[in-house]
């Protein structure tokens, strides 16, 4: 059975105040693909074969059957009677269900690495991504980040600007996908830090009914050539988990 991935892993329960980050590296997991195949929903496969490439195929079925198994364990269901809802710009909940928890989570996916985030009662974003030769650069950074962000970017010495370039992608996207609202709420509307990778890395907001000091904005220390970062409520604590 697919629970068996995880029988020597233990999932602590869910604290107020606290997210959970899981960090799995996918080829560890590739022998379990037909029993994770086996639980996702219909939709979920028509998805999965949509893909061009197996590979790429593969890194969705691992990925999103992994997060029915964590939730599964999380919330003592079976990992195939979980039903998603999917918000207005594509964000996946669990609405449609009725616990006596109210966990929240979200799930990111890059090239060999999945990152999972969970907490309980605010909404949380992740993002992983692997560090690709052909996309980061300052023609990207000057179309999608915000001003401040650009010209800290390009002041960087030539060396630093690419993993500044992935900190900052990542730490957008996190707080992008936390609220929910995809590209609807322009990515040049608030600043994330690009150097450090402790204290406050959400450092201004503008527009909407968002308030930076509402939410951090966490790093995580995810494997060599990849960076991740997870956003929450402003007082949350992070945990890592890693398989």
């Amino acid at each position: 059975m697919v629970s068996e991935l995880f029988d020597n892993i233990k999932v602590d329960r869910l604290s107020a105040g606290v997210i959970n980050l899981w960090e799995i590296y996918l080829p560890n997991v590739t022998s379990y693909y037909d029993e994770l195949y086996a639980i996702l929903s219909l939709s979920e496969r028509e998805q999965a074969g949509r893909f061009v490439f197996a590979q790429d195929r593969e890194r969705f079925v691992l990925s999103h059957g992994l997060l029915r198994v964590l939730l599964g364990k999380y919330l003592s269901i079976a990992e195939h009677d979980l039903e998603f809802d999917v918000g207005a710009y594509g964000k996946p909940s669990l609405g449609a269900n009725k616990f006596s928890i109210n966990l929240q989570f979200n799930l990111s996916h890059s090239h060999d690495v999945a990152c999972f985030a969970f907490t309980l009662d605010h909404a949380v974003g992740v993002d992983v991504e692997y560090m690709r030769e052909d996309f980061a650069g300052s023609d990207i950074a000057k179309r999608y980040f915000s001003a401040q962000e650009y010209k800290q970017l390009v002041s960087l010495p030539q060396g630093a600007q690419k993993e500044s370039f992935f900190k900052c992608w990542t730490r957008k996207e996190a707080f992008i996908k936390a609220i929910g609202k995809g590209l609807s709420f322009g990515l040049d509307k608030f600043d994330v830090e690009l150097v450090a990778d402790a204290g406050q890395l959400l450092t201004a907001v503008r527009g909407g009914d968002y308030d930076v000091a509402d939410w951090s904005v966490f790093a995580v220390d995810v494997r060599a050539g990849y960076f991740g970062a997870v956003a929450g409520r402003s007082d949350s604590q992070l945990r890592i988990c890693r398989f």
